[in-house]
């Protein structure tokens, strides 16, 4: 166990050190006079590029004295304070610092209790002052609609340089401040307002900033609900959306909108990367969202889609797969509604000239599938390369129909056929054992 005197010690070697550039002392306590080795490191060491520190107990007090240094650090380009029972009194002080600080790129907040106080300080900053900060994690933070409104601001602001924003797990957010949080996405785009070139302090010299590009809003259930649906299709199929990477896990949404959600996705022109995860969406999601990728001006180049938990049958996952505006590279339909429709999963595929010709990796695990659809599905494949023919990787574990492939000799044979056919398939049964072409297992 560190002492007192170790963090003092610990600080003071290295604080003129320019080769240290990482710092992990996360879940130690540290005491006030701790803190203050560490305030005092930051304001005179520029080398180091990341830290984390303190245990559950951080809290205001430790924060306040930390971001002392913070003010005058010249280096720092990631600040992990996840989980250290920091609340509105603690992001205050870091308010003022974010200020003044002209480093830190990446601050991690999340589960903390800030609540709308903390968060609507902290955003006042963003607003105002700070350009540098570009990924701000406040996950499970407490805030509602007060906080939301007061972080569109801070998005819609010229002065805001962020990025990337998980805003995850704040049920507390209504239809009123996730309709806020989409008209700012809208406002901010990677184009800057039209006809907009203002700057904070006179000055219209600065460029526009660029849009948000990576999105969580994972068990936000009013993103899609009341005005804010309206504000969200808006803004995701807004030509200039510079949106690449969004996540939507864990949603309880209406059929309207699901159906609303899966047209705004569709037309969404920079996504490439998608979750939309354990929210039950079902098969009128799946053809929602491909006649939108069909009838989009400027379809998005989705690259990997996650529909992990979503209650899709074979016949929903054939009508993306099969949806020749579709190039994604990686699927993953993980815990979904094959079970026995997965030998009509090809046969669906198979109506199709050309289906996914970019897709190489598809995980169809966790969907009930039996032996009898297990052996159709890659005798299939077998039979028929052309169906996936950039296919390298499937996916097929925790399904009873491929639970015992070792004493299946037929099974065993079949995957093995796969893996040294001219295109070869390797087919997964236990997470994170892939085979090589010689089928010798490799992690």
């Amino acid at each position: 166990k560190m002492e007192t005197r170790d963090w003092v010690s610990l600080c003071e070697s290295i604080a003129e050190n320019t080769l240290l550039q990482e710092l992990k002392a996360s879940g130690h306590a540290l005491d006030l006079d701790s803190v203050a080795s560490f305030s005092t490191l930051l304001s005179k060491n520029s080398g180091l590029k990341r830290i984390a520190l303190g245990d559950s107990e951080f809290g205001d007090e430790r924060l306040k004295i930390l971001s002392e240094g913070l003010r005058s650090n010249k280096g720092l380009e990631e600040l992990e304070l996840d989980l250290k029972s920091v609340g509105p009194a603690g992001a205050k002080e870091l308010a003022v610092a974010l200020k003044e600080n002209r480093s830190l790129t990446k601050l991690k907040l999340s589960r903390n209790p800030l609540g709308d106080e903390g968060i609507t300080t902290l955003c006042e900053a963003l607003e105002t002052s700070n350009s540098s900060l570009q990924d701000l994690d406040i996950a499970e933070t407490g805030f509602g609609d007060p906080g939301a409104t007061a972080l569109a601001k801070a998005i819609a602001s010229p002065t805001c340089g962020l990025l990337k924003l998980s805003i995850a797990d704040n049920a507390s957010i209504g239809s009123d401040g996730a309709a806020a949080l989409w008209s700012a996405l809208g406002r901010r785009t990677g184009c800057g307002e039209e006809g907009d070139s203002s700057q904070p302090n006179g000055s219209d010299s600065q460029p526009a900033r660029a849009g948000l590009k990576d999105l969580t809003l994972d068990g936000c259930d009013a993103v899609c609900r009341g005005g804010a649906c309206d504000a969200m299709v808006a803004a995701l199929t807004k030509a200039d959306c510079s949106l690449s990477q969004l996540s939507l896990q864990a949603l309880s949404l209406t059929p309207e909108e699901s159906h609303a959600l899966a047209r705004a996705l569709g037309a969404c022109p920079a996504l490439t990367k998608l979750r939309i995860a354990k929210s039950n969406l079902g098969d009128a999601f799946a053809s929602t969202f491909s006649s939108s990728l069909l009838s989009a001006p400027a379809p998005p180049g989705l690259t990997s889609l996650d529909l992990t938990s979503n209650d899709l049958t074979a016949d929903g996952l054939a009508s993306l797969l099969s949806s020749p505006s579709l190039r994604v590279h990686t699927v993953c339909a993980f815990d979904n509604a094959l079970k026995d429709g997965a030998a009509s999963l090809l046969s669906s595929l198979s109506k199709q000239e050309t289906v996914a010709p970019s897709l190489t990796d598809l995980d169809l695990g966790g969907n009930n599938i039996d032996k009898e659809g297990a052996m159709a599905l890659l005798t299939g494949l077998q039979a028929n390369p052309s169906l996936l023919p950039s296919l390298a990787t499937l996916g097929m574990g925790a399904n009873e129909g491929v639970a015992d492939v070792e004493d299946d000799s037929e099974l065993s044979a079949l995957i093995e056929a796969l893996r040294t056919r001219d295109v070869p398939l390797d087919v997964i049964i236990r997470a994170g054992v892939r085979s090589d072409p010689s089928g010798r297992p490799s992690m």
